[in-house]
Order: C-alpha cells, then structure tokens, then sequence
C-alpha cells in the first residue's frame, strides 16, 4: 500500500511537472518568435549573401504552422574570407524541402561578425 502511495504521487508531480513545462514552453516560444522575426529582418537587410553546400539534413520531428521543421547543416562558402560550417532549423513547404538534398547548393545570408546568424534565402 505505501509502494502504491509513493508511487502514484511520483506519477502525479511528474504530470503536473509535464503540464508546466508545456505551459512554460508555449510562453517561451510566444516571446522568442518575433526576436526571431526581427533577427530575420536584419540579416535580410544587412547579411552578407553567399553559396552554401548541405551537408547533413533531418528532420526535428516539430511542426510549426503545420510545416515540418528541418535541422540543417552547410558549408557556408562567402566570395571573401573562409569557408564556415554552419548549422540552422528551419521550416518550409513540404515542396520546397523537397528539393534540399544533401549535396545542394542554397543561397544564405550571415552575419559576418557571428557565423551563427544565418537565415536560407
């Protein structure tokens, strides 16, 4: 009978612990999406444009707007300075995830004071 007691209050804090999490993750993700937004808008703006070679694609499992999130990894190659390996999520069309392939080439913009700014054009 204690077992039982210990064990069904386990299971209770961890539900509760779950459902705050969630609620404090959806809170996260209300507050991060337009600093998201605005970063966007300044590389889009200012960032430096250059090639870049997928080197590893996969999917994050999450869906944002009822479109697949995908983790990519590239070789960002700028006309000046260094090739970079660089690593970004993001989220399209199933048509044009579609045709991102490991080996393509994208068009991206950077930051070039910090690689890890980075947004597909």
């Amino acid at each position: 009978m204690e077992y039982f007691l210990s064990f069904t209050i386990i299971v209770a804090a961890a539900v509760w612990m779950g459902l705050l999490l969630l609620a404090f993750s959806g809170k996260l993700i209300a507050t991060l999406l337009p600093l998201l937004r605005n970063n966007r808008k300044r590389l889009e703006q200012t960032g430096v444009v250059a090639d870049a070679v997928i080197l590893k694609m996969e999917k994050t499992g999450l869906l944002i707007n009822n479109r697949p999130q995908v983790r990519l990894q590239m070789k960002v190659q700028p006309d000046k300075g260094r090739n970079f390996v660089a690593e970004i999520s993001d989220n399209g069309h199933i048509t044009d995830l579609a045709l991102i392939r490991t080996g393509s080439v994208v068009k991206v913009k950077y930051n070039p004071n910090n690689f890890k700014e980075l947004i597909l054009l």
